[in-house]
């Protein structure tokens, strides 16, 4: 009898845990060592989210080959040689053995079918008396202490020891056949068959949905979300920053709710010193850190920089600010990059937005009558097209939305600025095309249309929805008139008949 009692360490990810390091010791029914005990630390491949659980970081990792690397190895340790019964031990066997099943699973691979003793339904079935069954419950049960709670090897050594005195126990009450224990303690996983690959943990908290991982967080941490006075002393703002760095660690969803409610007087310092966290981040190569320093600073810029301070700001920090990007090189910032209109854990490529709305005036002031000195050949957003494009870019998005439906005249400006920066609205498309539609020229409108459409790149906005509808409204005007007789209207931009159609409620019977 051989029994290979394994622990596994994890991090989450949004397909399922991955594994960054496994125990596992090898012993025989009386508890004594069969061979050496081995420690796998294994890379996941993506950030390591829970380090203050089993304070393993992605630096101890970086060098480690990824889980199906040790699979043959595993493999290996769970084949039993001629005349050998192999047991799998596990302490809670439905984790450890589904993460298995899942980076099996992963790698096109089966984990062998081998008999499964779970250490925690043998204690819950002997009934032990101590009411919870946890690792170090059932250690404390027997008179032993955790060794490294949370370290692979040693919570696998630790779960070896207990599995010998369960052993014992179950002896002393006349269960002697391995068999029949195992039917009586887990009657329906007898074997590794029996465990589903556990799937990706469903996340009901503030931000689901979104591809980031978040942290399992201190209840402590929650003091840090305390609002400021409105006239903050230094040791305030000091407690308020630390507060918010906290947040930056834990990767915490209400980062930029923080952000927003700074108080004006204490926003100068906080931005100063965000920014050199940033700097720092970015020099380490710490891009996800660096990205959630980026999303409360777009927060604090968009709400609390003053227009006159924006572009300085902007050109103060392109550089730094700029390096942190995780999106395509190719995407233009025009509502057309996956993560940052989704407002998700990538705001390096619309963090020239906050700069936009800070110029403009958009959380305040920016309507037909105050966009006008953005306009027009020498307008601000030409200059800052020439000097900022990303930003003019935004602005112009800004500007559009505030301006395309109220100020009709001012469409050409704007499908010309649009133009310049190589940027596709809806908007824009959906009034140039029912300029030309209002010719007659209906293939040439469809055909901007199509144009337009094909540059949607992903892009959220709602307007895309109704330029498509306009587009399918064209087609069947195009198409009615191909044959020779009108069609009724029954879509949004679908232009009616001049002619009002006859209609007979009756026909004459002939006898």
């Amino acid at each position: 009898m051989r029994f290979v009692v394994l622990d596994v360490e994890t991090t989450p990810s949004d397909d399922g845990d991955r594994i960054v390091s496994v125990g596992v010791v090898q012993v025989d029914g009386r508890g004594q060592r069969l061979a050496a005990p081995v420690e796998w630390r294994c890379n996941p491949g993506v950030r390591i989210e829970n380090t203050r659980i089993h304070r393993i970081t992605d630096a101890d990792v970086a060098d480690q080959q990824p889980f199906h690397a040790r699979l043959d190895d595993l493999a290996g340790v769970l084949t039993a040689t001629s005349g050998e019964r192999v047991v799998l031990v596990a302490h809670h066997a439905p984790f450890d053995v589904g993460v298995l099943h899942l980076e099996h699973q992963r790698a096109g691979r089966a984990l062998p079918d081998v008999e499964v003793f779970d250490t925690l339904a043998l204690a819950r079935h002997l009934k032990l008396g101590t009411g919870r069954y946890r690792l170090p419950d059932v250690l404390a049960h027997f008179g032993l202490t955790v060794t490294d709670h949370h370290n692979a090897l040693a919570d696998a050594a630790d779960t070896a020891r207990a599995l010998a005195r369960l052993l014992h126990a179950a002896a002393r009450e006349g269960h002697t056949d391995l068999g029949a224990l195992l039917a009586a303690a887990q009657p329906d996983r007898p074997r590794a068959s029996g465990y589903p690959a556990r799937p990706a943990a469903r996340n009901t908290r503030a931000g689901a949905g979104s591809p980031f991982t978040f942290i399992d967080r201190p209840a402590s941490h929650h003091a840090t979300h305390q609002k400021l006075p409105k006239q903050p002393t230094d040791a305030d703002l000091d407690g308020w920053l630390a507060g918010l760095r906290e947040c930056v660690a834990l990767r915490c969803p209400l980062l930029t709710d923080k952000a927003t409610r700074l108080p004006p007087a204490g926003r100068g310092s906080v931005i100063d010193a965000l920014l050199g966290d940033l700097t720092g981040h970015v020099a380490a190569g710490r891009n996800v850190d660096a990205n959630a320093v980026l999303g409360a600073l777009t927060a604090l810029a968009a709400r609390h920089l003053a227009p006159a301070d924006a572009a300085g700001f902007h050109d103060r920090w392109a550089a730094v600010l700029g390096a942190t990007s995780r999106c395509s090189a190719a995407v233009t910032p025009f509502d057309a990059c996956p993560e940052c209109r989704a407002d998700r854990a990538c705001p390096a490529d619309i963090w020239p937005h906050a700069i936009a709305v800070a110029l403009t005036g958009a959380q305040r002031n920016l309507n037909p009558k105050t966009a006008r000195v953005w306009l027009g050949s020498t307008g601000r957003l030409a200059q800052h097209a020439a000097a900022r494009p990303a930003v003019a870019a935004h602005a112009t998005w800004l500007v559009v939305n505030n301006i395309s439906e109220s100020r009709p005249d001012d469409a050409d400006d704007l499908a010309a600025l649009a133009d310049r920066l190589g940027l596709v609205g809806p908007r824009l498309v959906h009034r140039r095309a029912r300029a030309v539609a209002g010719t007659g020229d209906l293939p040439a409108a469809i055909a901007l249309l199509d144009t337009g459409l094909a540059a949607r790149d992903g892009s959220s906005d709602r307007a895309w929805a109704d330029l498509t509808a306009y587009r399918d409204a064209l087609a069947a005007r195009q198409a009615a008139a191909e044959r020779g007789r009108p069609v009724r209207p029954h879509r949004r931009g679908h232009s009616a008949s001049t002619a009002r159609p006859s209609r007979r409620r009756f026909t004459r019977v002939q006898r």
